[in-house]
């Protein structure tokens, strides 16, 4: 009987420890739960703020080349000027390197300014053919132009409507470079090819063959790629002789430029990183405004 009176009464504790066990074992892997899922947090916070710091660091570095650029096209060294026709070079800043591409807008074709065989030329140049180049140049030209006379391979109002665009010719000049994208028969595969040859800032129908790309010379009426390899060799060697060998007067093509776009993109494993581009004109000889600043933009 006393056995019995024992046993009734340690039944009940039984399943009470038991259920506190199970409160137990519940709230540690809750707590353990929270504290991975903190832990987790707090390694992503950890890494983003280390891409974060990356990031600063390379804008840094991307900005200390600009400037660093900037500074050679106002006081060049002679001999050791930097290139001007978008030719690469690596520039030491702090613990980074940065690849950096000048480009002398008089080295390329301004789309407000050049005519009809200088656009189809760089047309050609970029893979079109020469109905499409045609057709290109044509469309540009009208796309410029204050009137509404369509070019005889070109493109107005009608033409774009009948394409099934919502916009059609500008009629006025060409703001920017990306509005080239717009004109009737331009792809995407045209458009990045001749990005980096195109400007509005050059405004004159002529090119500096002195500063231009290969692209861009070989747009130039009356040229062929072994003409201009033969040219770029020798301008590599002696520039001031180089123009000879495309009948052009040395006088004028020498004469430094005055607005400039510089791409600055850090490099990393040798890669370059998305950088900055910007376009300038610079203010010789003006200490209180060395230069002015016409564009800015990431560049990727």
């Amino acid at each position: 009987m006393k056995r019995a009176v024992a046993t009734a009464r340690a039944g009940p504790g039984r399943p009470a420890r038991g259920v506190a066990l199970i409160v137990v074992l519940w709230v540690v892997a809750l707590l353990s739960s929270v504290a991975l899922t903190l832990a987790a947090a707090a390694r992503m916070e950890t890494l983003l703020a280390g891409q974060r710091l990356e990031e600063l660091r390379s804008r840094q570095a991307a900005e200390g080349a600009l400037e660093l650029t900037v500074l050679d096209l106002l006081f060049p060294l002679g001999s050791g000027a930097r290139p001007t026709d978008g030719t690469p070079f690596v520039l030491e800043v702090g613990d980074s390197q940065v690849r950096v591409r000048v480009f002398d807008e008089a080295g390329k074709v301004d789309l407000n300014m050049a005519g009809p065989d200088l656009l189809s030329g760089l047309f050609r140049a970029a893979g079109a053919t020469p109905e499409l180049a045609a057709a290109l140049a044509d469309a540009v030209m009208d796309w410029r132009d204050a009137d509404r006379l369509r070019r005889l391979n070109g493109a107005e109002d009608a033409d774009y409507a009948a394409a099934g665009l919502d916009h059609g010719a500008k009629d006025a000049r060409f703001e920017n470079v990306g509005e080239l994208r717009m004109v009737l028969g331009m792809t995407p595969e045209i458009f990045a090819s001749v990005r980096e040859a195109v400007t509005v800032y050059h405004r004159h129908a002529w090119v500096n063959p002195a500063v231009a790309s290969r692209p861009v010379l070989l747009a130039m009426p009356g040229m062929d790629p072994d003409r201009v390899d033969a040219y770029l060799e020798a301008r590599a060697q002696a520039p001031a002789q180089a123009s000879a060998l495309l009948g052009v007067e040395r006088t004028g093509v020498q004469v430094r430029g005055t607005t400039y776009t510089i791409q600055a993109s850090p490099l990393r494993g040798g890669q370059p990183l998305n950088g900055l581009e910007v376009t300038l004109r610079l203010n010789r000889g003006n200490a209180d405004r060395p230069y002015q600043l016409l564009q800015w933009d990431r560049f990727s």
